[in-house]
């Protein structure tokens, strides 16, 4: 498992909108690589560079990372030190004669300095930063005086005292600093550790061989959260604070499910975001985050299953209240893709683009779309049978009804429509031709267990036997001529898929080959950590190195496998 580091994982806090990365090659801001203190509102961007300092030059360090602290160590034993204070407060320190120069990331950055300690940074990225040093001495250039000025460097040095140390604080705030209530570094550090072993002792129970990949999976889903602010009006959990900083509305939902046993509130709450922000027609967002909503393409409808399996995990805390405003919510989501998304007369809803899917450039897609596909329905019926036994819970009988006829009528449907000899192929909607793929998606109506026939349900899992690699579930059949290794859904390994996947495989009754995706997937992930996706024949991780989803289904299905050992 590699360990944690600024260069995967940013340093960052429960609730908080900003982190400590380590930059480079590419992502450096104008390539000047090193340590970035980053915000995630909105759009992420980097804001202030945090470098170590020595004798008129950048230092070179170690680092240690913990979820409680970040120490960059140099070769004189020297140290700078990172804590929180909380969400908004970052606490700073140096030792051994360190000093820490930071300077502005982005352009319109403006320094006014309050008095000799103090100094606010007012940065474009819609946040204001205090700056406040309290040990040790401040010595800043850059004082904005005019328009002019607007294009010179910021720079705020933070120096040791005769003792060679100094200590600071950071502050985010709005329009307003109020300078906080602040206990010792030691003391904020303590309650850092304290704060995170709450919470990874509510997550769920797994392997004792997978212990070290828990506490980092249980460190990334902490560490991204971040607080109500604009349109996420409840604390949510972004799906990284590297580069996916928003919710995506079907990543949510694996996240949620993770949180249901121990974190039962947050969960809900992970749950609701997107009702939150359903729109008039009945449609979830793609993605939000605090500062951005959009509508141009949807998610699966994967929430039904979501709400079923945190409704089981964890029954005392879906209360009456929480069960009404979801059913009430999923009937409009699931009424939406029926009244918007089957087009002239289909009995079957279809993608109008692969990011529909959640799958973007899978190669189901290959002929474009309309395309009416066999997970969307699948995910559907699962959904509107997730209504019917809502409605019976909440005594909605005529609902309850409507709902279970609507499901087998789908059923019969997809079956007539998209079964093709042993297996599911998608059709288009402008000429009615068939499109077979090497995608894993066709075998995703798995998670219809027992509404499938027999044959079916054995063909299928036939089929899926030709993704299973020594990770988990491929994307795309290796042997596909369209297989790519680094091709996001065009061959790697996703956690989400292969979540879905072994959740469709038990109820299928289907427990050993669910069991043997399980623990390839977990092995993955204890050498490999939580990026976005694997390469299926390897296991090297691409893309987001600190992803939530994957950290989320990690433990989702690590738990599984626990209970079946």
């Amino acid at each position: 498992m590699p360990a944690l580091s600024p260069d995967r994982t940013p340093f960052s806090y429960f609730g908080s909108a900003f982190a400590i990365s380590r930059l480079t090659g590419k992502r450096a801001p104008n390539g000047k690589e090193g340590f970035y203190l980053r915000c995630f509102h909105g759009v992420p961007s980097s804001v202030i560079r945090l470098t170590p300092w020595r004798e008129n030059q950048e230092a070179l360090v170690t680092i240690e990372q913990q979820p409680a602290g970040l120490v960059l160590t140099d070769q004189t034993n020297g140290k700078i030190e990172f804590c929180y204070n909380g969400p908004r407060t970052l606490r700073m320190r140096g030792r051994g004669g360190m000093t820490l120069r930071m300077r502005d990331a982005c352009d319109g950055t403006a320094l006014c300095p309050l008095d000799e300690d103090r100094v606010t940074l007012n940065v474009s990225t819609i946040r204001r930063y205090q700056v406040q040093c309290l040990k040790g001495k401040l010595r800043y250039q850059g004082l904005w005086n005019s328009l002019e000025d607007q294009k010179k460097e910021v720079r705020i040095d933070l120096l040791p005292d005769e003792h060679g140390a100094w200590e600071a604080a950071l502050d985010e705030f709005w329009s307003t600093w109020i300078e906080p209530a602040r206990a010792g570094f030691d003391a904020c550090r303590e309650r850092s550790r304290e704060a995170f072993d709450t919470w990874l002792a509510g997550m769920p129970r797994v392997p004792n061989r997978y212990a070290e990949a828990r506490s980092m999976a249980g460190y990334i889903d902490w560490s991204c959260v971040v607080n109500p602010e604009g349109f996420l009006r409840r604390p949510a959990m972004l799906m990284s604070k590297n580069w996916m900083t928003s919710v995506w509305s079907w990543d949510h939902c694996f996240n949620a499910l993770a949180l249901a046993g121990g974190h039962p509130d947050l969960a809900w709450d992970q749950l609701l975001l997107m009702v939150d922000n359903q729109d008039e027609f009945g449609a979830y967002p793609d993605y939000v985050n605090d500062l951005l909503i959009q509508y141009n393409y949807c998610k699966p409808p994967v929430h039904g299953w979501a709400v079923m399996e945190i409704w089981k995990r964890n029954p005392a805390a879906a209360t009456e209240e929480r069960l009404r405003t979801i059913y009430t919510s999923l009937e409009r989501w699931t009424q939406w893709w029926l009244d918007h998304r089957r087009l002239h007369g289909h009995a079957l809803p279809c993608y109008l683009h692969g990011f529909d899917s959640g799958w973007d450039n899978s190669t189901m897609f290959d002929r474009g779309a309309p395309l009416i596909a066999p997970d969307a329905a699948a995910f559907l019926i699962v959904q509107m049978d997730a209504l019917h036994d809502l409605a019976a819970h909440l005594r909605l009988d005529d609902r309850a009804l409507h709902w279970h006829a609507a499901a087998d009528s789908m059923t019969t449907a997809l079956l007539a429509e998209l079964w093709k000899d042993d297996r599911f192929v998608a059709k288009l909607v402008l000429d009615g031709s068939e499109v077979e793929s090497e995608s894993l998606i066709p075998c995703m109506p798995l998670i219809l267990g027992a509404r499938l026939p027999g044959n079916v349900r054995m063909a299928l899992v036939a089929r899926i036997g030709r993704f299973l690699t020594d990770y988990g579930l491929a994307s795309e059949d290796p042997k596909s001529p369209r297989y790519k290794p680094e091709s996001y859904w065009r061959g790697p390994i996703w956690a989400a898929a292969n979540c879905l996947a072994i959740s469709g495989l038990e109820r299928c009754g289907q427990a050993d080959l669910a069991k043997t995706i399980a623990q390839r997937f977990c092995d993955l992930c204890a050498k490999s950590g939580f990026s976005e996706n694997y390469d299926a024949l390897t296991g090297a991780p691409y893309c987001d190195p600190a992803y939530t989803w994957t950290s989320s289904c990690f433990l989702i299905i690590a738990e599984k496998l626990r209970m079946m050992e």
